[in-house]
Parts: structure tokens; sequence; C-alpha cells
């Protein structure tokens, strides 16, 4: 089995206008003195830098930078271009990106104070909002878009999960707070997707919200929404299993396994384990002990190479672990071993051009590294990797 994507839309120009309505001005300045919260277990539990390509193809990453500032990068022709979104002290966690079309860009990140900070591209120029107050975010955020709604899913107070939502049709509206489950529920980074209408089965339709979390003991939780704002909580990981953020898909029309939601996370002694939801839950060892150093970072493609995930191997290495048909394949990228940082993040191109996967990671001195592979010519065939370092020493932070 293996995973999907959600299908993507402007929609996140209703969280901008919601967001305006939901925080006060002052809650943009961090009060003084506040402490900088640490990233939880850097390199391993949380992922510290986001990628998303837009539709028409352009790659691109944020980033923290020194002094917790926040960094946008894009790919234009050949030639990288770098942006300071937001000053020293604006990002308290990883970022999460959206990159939408005729040049769109969301970031929800961790701010100040535990605040959570949104940063939109519209127009050529970025805005700057609070989208929720002071104590309220204690992870990196997972932004998520979908055809009629988009949303934020974070770790809240005491270890709470929380997520927040806005409608098209309410784009003069709030964004609406739900908490999906209370305190010591929580411990990573969540992550979230909606549901677009090429991933509907009897396990969900359209619009419906799914999420992962690590679970208090190293357990492992999924939660998915149901009508009348209710949340289902399904552990399906017991005690020691999850030593990570997870990464959660749903398979699209494109596989063979429509509507199907598929996990892959950390396990104990540094193992890759994976669950996958065809009408129950079942568990799959992926990778054995000492293979995986970080969280894993997982796409859906298509029934020819139907997933593949990236993540931080021994010796600082990236591994990219990819379908053949009928098995898992561990595919070492031998030219950056021994230079990489941080957990990796990956992205599946289903245009311009199809079947490419691209992913960025922090390299050794604090460099930014992105790295791209066109489709194989065949599942059994490792991607070939290429790429560099497209920022220098000293200009990303906390993986």
């Amino acid at each position: 089995m293996k995973p999907g994507k959600t299908a993507m839309t402007a929609l996140l120009a209703s969280m901008v206008l919601a967001s305006m309505a939901l925080a006060a001005p002052a809650a943009v300045a961090a009060r003084a003195g506040a402490e900088r919260p640490a990233f939880t277990n850097p390199g391993a539990a949380s992922p510290s830098l986001s990628l998303s390509v837009s539709p028409s193809g352009e790659p691109e990453v944020a980033s923290v930078g020194p002094g917790g500032s926040l960094w946008f990068s894009y790919l234009t022709g050949s030639s990288w271009h770098r942006t300071m979104v937001g000053g020293p002290g604006s990002a308290f966690s990883g970022p999460s990106l959206y990159a939408g079309p005729l040049g769109f860009a969301g970031i929800a990140v961790e701010g100040p104070v535990h605040t959570l900070q949104f940063f939109a591209l519209a127009g050529g120029h970025w805005h700057h909002f609070v989208a929720a107050g002071p104590g309220s975010v204690y992870s990196a955020p997972s932004l998520v878009v979908g055809t009629s709604k988009a949303g934020v899913a974070f770790e809240g107070p005491r270890h709470s999960l929380v997520f927040y939502s806005g409608s098209v049709s309410g784009l003069s509206g709030h964004l609406h707070k739900k908490v999906i489950n209370g305190p010591g529920t929580t411990y990573s980074a969540p992550s979230a997707l909606i549901r677009a209408s090429d991933q509907v089965s009897s396990l969900g339709g359209a619009g419906q919200v799914d999420i992962a979390v690590e679970n208090a003991d190293h357990a492992l939780s999924y939660y998915d929404s149901r009508p009348g704002g209710h949340w289902q909580n399904d552990v399906i990981g017991g005690p020691g299993t999850a030593y990570s953020a997870p990464s959660l898909t749903v398979y699209t029309t494109l596989t063979d396994a429509e509507g199907a939601a598929y996990l892959v996370v950390q396990g104990p002694h540094h193992s890759m384990t994976a669950f996958a939801n065809d009408g129950s839950w079942q568990e799959i060892a992926v990778l054995g002990n000492g293979r995986v150093y970080s969280a894993p970072s997982l796409t859906v493609g298509d029934s020819t190479r139907e997933s593949g995930m990236a993540f931080e191997g021994p010796s600082h290495s990236v591994s990219f672990l990819y379908w053949d048909g009928s098995n898992w394949v561990n595919d070492v990228i031998s030219s950056v071993t021994g230079k990489v940082e941080s957990a990796p993040a990956l992205f599946f191109r289903t245009a311009n051009p199809y079947g490419e996967n691209d992913l960025v990671f922090q390299g050794a001195g604090n460099t930014l590294w992105y790295m791209h592979a066109p489709e194989p010519a065949s599942p059994s065939l490792a991607p070939q990797f290429t790429g560099r370092a497209i920022a220098g020493h000293g200009t990303t932070f906390g993986g």
C-alpha cells in the first residue's frame, strides 16, 4: 500500500481575512523578556522546514534563519531567490508552507509567546497576521488546504490538539477553533490533510480532515472529522510506537487504494513503522533498528510509483525510500552523506514536470539544500537526485 495528495485552491485568502478578526493587534508584539522555546528534539521529532511546489512548477521553501527569522526561498528559471518574511524573533518552530496559484503563498509558524503567526504572499507583497494569541501554540503547525476549506493543526496548551479552520463561503468571518483532544494527548507536531474528491471512500468523504500525532507514552493517534463537528480518535499504535512527528497521506484515484489513509513514523531504536487503513488499521515494519534519525516525509504518486518517503539516516545521510511494486527499497543519496542536519521535506509533482520528486534539508554549517529527481523509466529504478546548497553557511536553523 501507499499514499495521496489533496487538490489545491487559493482558499488561504479566507484564513488571512479571518485571522484579522481573531487576534488583537497588540498580540503581534512579543512580551519583553519572553523565553524562546526550544525546538522539540531537533532533527528527530519535529520538521524544521517546509517545501511546496506551485501549480506552475515553482519550488518554494520556508525555513528558519538566524535569530528566529523566517525566510521564503523560490526558484525562478535556474536561479534561487530568498526573502526575509519575518525578522528575528518571528519563528519559534518549523514553518508550514502552502504554494498556491497565481503567485500566492501562505506560511504558518509558531511565533513569540506561543502565538500562531500567518504570513501570506498576495499581489507580490507579504502580509502578516496573528491567527491565535499568546499561550496558544506549542509545536510546528500543519497548514492544509482543501477544495472548500483550509485549516491549521498544532499542539496546544498542556499537550492538547487544536485545529483552526475557515471556509470559502465565510471569507469575512472568523476562523473556527476546535480543541480536538484535551491535555496530555499530543506530544509532537501533527500531520494533517483535507480530503479532496479523488480521496473518498467508505472511510471518508471530500472535505474530511485527517490528523496524525504522537500521543502520550510514545503512542500514535489518528483523528478524522465527522458530521456535526465531532472527531473520532483511534489510538493506532500503543505505547512505545512513535518517536517522531508522523507523516500522513491518503491515496488518490491515481493509486490502487483510493481513500485509504497511510502514515509513517520513526519507531523505537531508530526504526521506521507504517500504518495503513483500508478498512482496519495494519501496522507494518518498514525499516529495522538504526536506520532512521528524523521525522519522515511521505508523499503519494500514482499506480506506477505509488509512494515515497525521505528521512535522515545514519552518518548524517538522507534516504529516499520507495515502493517498487512489491517491496520497499531504501536508496541512500550518497552525494550528500555527511551533510544532512535535519529532517528532509519531500514533494511529489503531479505536473510541471509530472513524476518529479523534490526535497530540501538543512545541511552542514547551517546551509539549505534543494535536490530533485525526474520520474524513473521504471518503478524498479531509484530516482536519480541531483542538487546543491541554495543558501550558504549560517542561513538555516532548527534542524
